[in-house]
């Protein structure tokens, strides 16, 4: 398999993946940093490599906070 078959069937599978989260602070596209698994809960923490804000989110997607380090 070539690098390109490799890239088009990475590409295909990660359609329908949420984009990662843009801060409020300073609108740069936050890193994903961390994953949490309490119970049925998934929690996502992203922080931002421009300002140090960040944010985590609920296995839904709904945000539940963001902060400034």
């Amino acid at each position: 398999m070539s690098i390109q078959d490799e890239a088009s069937e990475f590409m295909r599978a990660t359609d329908g993946v949420p984009p990662h989260p843009r801060c409020a602070e300073c609108g740069v596209p936050m890193w994903l940093v961390a994953v949490d698994r309490v119970g049925p809960i998934e929690r996502k923490h992203f922080k931002c490599q421009a300002c140090d804000a960040e944010l985590v989110t609920r296995e839904n997607g709904q945000d539940t906070g963001q902060q400034n380090a």
